[in-house]
């Protein structure tokens, strides 16, 4: 063969194995889809602290102590000593001690009276209930309300509301002061505006509980009517028989009964008197209890 032949048989041979390994399937390897995890960096932990400035431009961090670390119950037993010392510091300071306290709304009743009753000088302002001040002073019958006020640091202002008394009454040598609802309490110095009514025998009843009505709110309305239709200076006297009666300029005794249709009563009074005058007679007493069964009589 032909050197040129065989140029040509080798050239063939190459192209036939080249055409065969197109032909050939490649084996595909599977690819993994795994990603390689890259090792996890450690967080380091910031040092939390006080960053000071030097003059050289240093810095130095001075490590503290966090809230988390320090604890809710660090804290609470830090309030707790905190607030006894305080208690202490307010305890043993005289600037919370309570003096005289100030007194308004009183017009007859003393005010030393109303202090001593309230009891609080000499204590301490944070200890004061004023609910239990207003009780003590309720017990007092001349008085209708009261309120209290506790100030900072050591105030107390006490403004209580009277119960007015309208009558003086004489029971049985024992003068009373009573009011309009019919509380009866001892006098306090002189009054002389006040309506005097005497009696010779024991009318006033006095109970376990001194606010409560020692005469009826109607016999006190009538011996108010009485002074009012009267002569002024005319002297009310009043015993359980007869209830109401006077003695008039002419020292005829007139009864008026108790408490029942009273102003009836002073005028047919008036119009008996009135009579007896025209025709001039004198007569010892008159007698109007009963308005159906009016009567005089001479002795």
């Amino acid at each position: 063969m032909t050197l040129e032949g065989q140029v040509l048989e080798q050239g063939t041979r190459a192209d036939r194995v080249r055409a065969r390994r197109i032909r050939m399937p490649r084996r595909e390897e599977p690819v993994s889809r795994k990603r390689s995890s890259k090792p996890k960096r450690r967080k380091t932990r910031r040092l939390g602290g006080i960053v000071l400035a030097t003059p050289r431009g240093a810095e130095i961090r001075l490590p503290t102590l966090g809230l988390r670390a320090f604890g809710i119950r660090w804290l609470s037993l830090s309030l707790l000593a905190l607030t006894l010392v305080l208690l202490v510091r307010a305890f043993r300071s005289p600037d919370f001690i309570v003096g005289a306290p100030l007194v308004e709304g009183n017009t007859f009743i003393p005010a030393s009276r109303i202090r001593s009753l309230a009891a609080v000088e000499t204590e301490r302002s944070f200890l004061i209930d004023p609910a239990a001040v207003v009780e003590r002073l309720l017990e007092l019958p001349e008085i209708r309300s009261a309120v209290v006020e506790v100030n900072w640091m050591n105030e107390v202002a006490i403004q209580i509301t009277e119960r007015p008394p309208v009558l003086a009454w004489n029971d049985n040598g024992r003068i009373w002061w009573v009011g309009e609802e019919g509380i009866a309490y001892s006098p306090h110095g002189e009054q002389p505006d006040l309506i005097q009514v005497n009696s010779t025998e024991a009318v006033v009843i006095l109970s376990d509980d001194p606010t409560r009505p020692a005469l009826s709110t109607a016999l006190v309305a009538t011996a108010q009517e009485l002074h009012a239709s009267l002569p002024e200076g005319t002297d009310i006297l009043f015993d359980h028989v007869h209830g109401f009666s006077i003695q008039d300029v002419d020292g005829t005794t007139v009864y008026f009964g108790h408490s029942e249709d009273i102003q009836n009563k002073i005028l047919l009074y008036q119009a008996i008197a009135a009579n007896l005058e025209e025709r001039n007679q004198s007569v010892s007493v008159i007698s109007v209890e009963d308005v159906r069964a009016p009567y005089y009589r001479w002795e």
